[in-house]
């Protein structure tokens, strides 16, 4: 058996360079792995996966309103038209329930009340405002509207009654001539909007 002494120096340069070179091939080796897992997974490791197609969301649809060309009072807005005429064939469905209904002043009675009529027929309904209605800048409180204004009102459907009318609603008609709107459908309004005023006067 030789001794440390008798080994070739040759073996043991032999050893270490077979060994830098497995150690240099073994970090090669591991680069490789590192690509190749890498692009396996599509790039997860550093952010945003790829081949990943971002599409921009919708839009949120917003609906407008458009312009009336004058306010009177305080449009609620909520509920969608009922033509007058529907309301006049089928009043018991609509007792109690709130509606909006667009017409042309046929009659103002008061400052509160007025009847508006159905555009495509002679349908009409009588309309008393809960509260004052707001005038357009050329009218004056005590005559918010006039005869052809047309109107959105908005408000319950009531059977007319006079004296329960005058006593909740705080007017006083008098006998005539409100007798003729007796056991009648009737629209108890709260908000009272003016579209566009009649043919030939200015709304300012």
């Amino acid at each position: 058996m030789a001794s440390p002494s008798d080994r070739d120096p040759r073996d043991d340069r032999n050893r270490s360079g077979k060994g830098a070179r497995w150690g240099g091939g073994g970090i090669y080796l591991f680069i490789i792995l590192l690509f190749i897992l890498f692009w396996g997974f599509g790039g997860h490791w550093w952010g945003r996966p790829r081949n990943v197609v971002q599409t921009n969301p919708s839009p949120a649809t917003t609906q407008t309103t458009p312009s009336t060309g004058g306010s009177v009072g305080t449009s609620s807005g909520a509920h969608a038209l009922t033509p007058i005429g529907t309301i006049l064939q089928n009043p018991d469905q609509y007792y109690g329930s709130p509606v909006t209904v667009n017409g042309f002043v046929t009659r103002v009675i008061d400052r509160r009340t007025f009847v508006l009529g159905e555009p495509s027929s002679s349908k009409v309904i009588l309309v008393v405002s809960r509260g004052p209605i707001s005038p357009p800048p050329n009218r004056n409180a005590e005559n918010p509207l006039i005869s052809n204004d047309s109107v959105r009102a908005t408000g319950e459907v009531q059977k007319f009654n006079l004296d329960q009318f005058q006593h909740e609603l705080g007017l006083d008609w008098g006998a005539s001539p409100m007798n003729e709107w007796a056991g009648r459908p009737a629209l108890v309004a709260d908000a009272v909007s003016l579209i566009s005023t009649a043919p030939g006067v200015p709304a300012r």
